[in-house]
């Protein structure tokens, strides 16, 4: 990053977290470091209509008392996926009818299949999927287990969806939060930087998520004012216009 910055006109983070990474542990000038936030798709990513939206549970074979929390990423050691099917195989051990899909691939896909099929049920692993908007407008939330992010796409989609969600409190996420008290309210400790997440770090993961599903009016509260901090602050309009914005700057030889 160090040597390739040297080169370049100006570096791109997606969050000012990122920005200061660049600066502090890459060594890269700040005057150089941009930050630019991703930007979401907020016609593709929209709430369903209430007919799609049983649909959609219908289809993944859900009944109306369950409840669907839902898990979009890469499987890997970053996000942490097999926290997420502990997370649920510990809710329903409490007694609450959740029901936990997984939709994403990566190296850690065979291992994540083999500890689902050895499990007491309840979690399914969907793979690559093209109908996450739709996914994410039928579930009661939606559910992050990263130990690090940029600016993360997965929560932000959820938020354009009108989806609540519960996430670790990184830096970056927190930044989605900073305007909203209920929103801030759903975030919970961040998992270890390796290995597998102790049972009191899942056990407090538990206790977040039952707040949420057991407050439905509260919920709904999160998934409008989650889809307003996207419009507001993180459509792909606004990102496409600060990039426009740099390249002007750029070919104008300013600064």
């Amino acid at each position: 990053y160090r040597k390739l910055s040297r080169n370049a006109s100006a570096v791109i983070a997606v969050s000012d977290a990122v920005r200061q990474y660049c600066i502090d542990t890459e060594g890269i000038a700040a005057d150089r470091v941009l930050t630019v936030v991703n930007g979401i798709d907020t016609e593709r990513f929209a709430p369903l209509p209430a007919g799609e939206r049983a649909a959609a549970r219908a289809e993944l074979g859900l009944t109306a008392a369950e409840q669907l929390l839902l898990f979009v990423g890469r499987l890997n050691e970053q996000k942490a996926p097999d926290g997420f099917v502990r997370l649920i195989w510990k809710l329903r051990a409490s007694g609450l009818p959740v029901h936990g899909f997984l939709c994403g691939q990566g190296p850690l896909e065979a291992e994540l299949r083999a500890l689902i099929d050895g499990g007491p049920g309840g979690v399914n692993l969907l793979g690559l999927r093209d109908d996450i908007p739709r996914l994410l407008g039928a579930a009661d939330l939606f559910v992050s287990t990263s130990r690090n992010e940029g600016l993360p796409l997965n929560v932000m989609e959820a938020m354009a969806a009108g989806t609540p969600f519960c996430a670790p409190e990184l830096a970056q996420i927190s930044e989605l939060c900073r305007e909203d008290d209920d929103l801030a309210a759903c975030l919970y400790p961040v998992p270890p930087p390796t290995g597998e997440p102790a049972e009191e770090l899942i056990t407090a993961w538990a206790e977040h998520v039952t707040r949420c599903l057991a407050d439905p009016e509260r919920r709904a509260r999160c998934g409008r004012a989650g889809r307003q901090i996207i419009l507001s602050r993180f459509s792909l309009e606004r990102m496409v216009q600060r990039h426009e914005e740099l390249y002007e700057a750029l070919l104008n030889g300013r600064s």
